[in-house]
């Protein structure tokens, strides 16, 4: 693969500028009979910032002080021109704008938390804690790109503009950042030296791409703590994780990916993998069990099992386990001719069997159906680590007497043959449960989101 080789002479001028100091002396502590000024924060050639505070609203905010009549101006004041346009959570926002005779002031608020260079230095980042923070790069970079009535482009995408705050990602410094239009005013775009694509450096066409270029260059730094070059080593990186890098730093804009949705997306399958690899460690270490019961014969408990048991066993090998007399398992093996293996008889990709011994280590999670709930069978299930209870919002569905029994326990309550909008009434009134779906077949891979959800529950539990 290619890498840019940055123009050195263009690189050397951009820092020599960068370096330039300029700004209202901060013996001048009251700014706009508004602000008080704390401290210099920054200073370089597109002027001084300072940390200040608002002298009667009390919140902190950041000034940047630009020198009139110089050359950073402009970018300056398209900055603010940008800022007005955006309203994100993880985007300053522009708070005002004042001048006098010498500076103009930009007042944006102020956003916690430490550089990604710094918060990556202390400790290794986990493969987990990479791919959250470049998910949710490429969550703010597609609000720019989707902007109306023109896209915004970043440009200057590099460790010291990204904020973490408690595992938030927050993007600064909009210095660099242009709207469509503004590109063809100006015919270079100095970024970041190592971060910024080849494009803006050598006069080409800035695209989208040119961000998802700087984004690559994230990603290999998260890895390595090392600025891409021609020398690159990928040796720290795995394999899967390199190919997404290499699509983003191609010197050749053409041969990257074209939108940042691309990239979104190749993460977010990272990101699934993750998760799941996360799962496997946590149950390695222990064996989980989630007993379900219904309130009423019919009501959907063996439904409910299989298809919980279908989406667990896509991460984990699953057992289920018939703590009822329908005799549920026995008719399957003969229907189906199964044939039992180590653990179980294997059937829709999950085990059906019996108690699970301690050397079938094989098993990791068990869904005992104990049918409807009785008094024979109450005390077994109260005694059960994870408990779902399915029941109806007829009258005859409801918990009944085992309400105030059960009163206490950890229980997940799923709410089964009923429609959205009865379900939402019924759920307002009595604060509890979920609405399962409509669902003729628990073999399927529909309503997958919706038992994401209740096994992230259980496992929360």
């Amino acid at each position: 693969m290619e890498i840019s080789v940055i123009m050195l002479k263009r690189g050397i001028l951009y820092f020599f500028l960068s370096c330039k100091k300029g700004g209202i002396p901060i013996s001048k502590k009251i700014l706009c009979q508004s602000y008080y000024l704390k401290k210099i924060i920054g200073s370089g050639g597109n002027g001084t910032v300072y940390l200040a505070k608002h002298m009667t609203l009390h919140y902190k905010c950041i000034i940047k002080c630009i020198r009139k009549f110089q050359k950073f101006q402009v970018n300056s004041l398209l900055e603010a021109n940008i800022l007005k346009r955006l309203k994100h959570p993880f985007i300053p926002s522009l708070y005002d704008t004042q001048e006098d005779e010498k500076y103009y002031y930009l007042i944006e608020e102020f956003l916690e938390g430490r550089s990604l260079d710094s918060y990556s230095s202390r400790k290794k980042l986990s493969h987990s804690q990479i791919i959250s923070i470049l998910y949710q790069l490429c969550e703010i970079l597609q609000y720019l790109h989707e902007q109306n009535p023109e896209p915004i482009l970043y440009l200057d995408l590099q460790p010291k503009n990204i904020l973490i705050q408690r595992g938030k990602v927050k993007l600064v410094d909009f210095g660099n950042s242009r709207s469509y239009s503004d590109l063809k005013k100006q015919k270079f775009f100095y970024g970041t030296l190592g971060f910024a694509a080849p494009e803006q450096y050598e006069g080409g066409e800035i695209e989208e791409s040119t961000d998802i270029y700087s984004l690559g260059a994230v990603f290999y730094f998260l890895f390595t703590k090392e600025i891409p070059s021609n020398k690159t080593s990928w040796k720290e990186i795995p394999e899967n994780y390199q190919n997404i890098i290499k699509n983003c730093l191609y010197h050749k804009k053409e041969e990257r990916y074209q939108s940042i949705l691309e990239v979104k997306k190749e993460i977010q399958k990272l990101k699934e993998r993750e998760n799941t690899k996360k799962w496997r460690r946590k149950w390695r270490e222990k064996k989980l069990t989630v007993a379900v019961a219904g309130t009423k014969a019919g009501i959907g408990v063996t439904h409910i099992c299989f298809a919980l048991a279908k989406y667990i066993a896509k991460r984990q090998d699953c057992l289920y386990l018939e703590k009822n007399s329908s005799k549920t398992v026995e008719f399957l093996i003969k229907q189906e001719g199964l044939r039992y293996e180590k653990v179980g008889y294997r059937y829709q990709s999950f085990y059906l069997g019996e108690e699970v011994e301690e050397e079938w280590e094989k098993i990791s999670v068990i869904i005992k159906d104990y049918g409807r709930l009785t008094e024979e069978n109450y005390e077994e299930f109260q005694k059960e680590e994870h408990k779902i209870m399915v029941m109806g919002i007829r009258p005859w569905q409801e918990m009944g007497e085992w309400k105030e029994r059960l009163k206490g326990e950890k229980i997940l309550y799923l709410v089964n043959f009923t429609e959205g909008k009865e379900f939402y009434i019924w759920q307002k009134k009595n604060k509890i449960g979920y609405r399962v779906p409509y669902m003729p077949d628990p073999f399927t891979n529909e309503n997958r989101t919706f038992w994401e959800n209740i096994y992230k529950n259980i496992d929360e539990d």
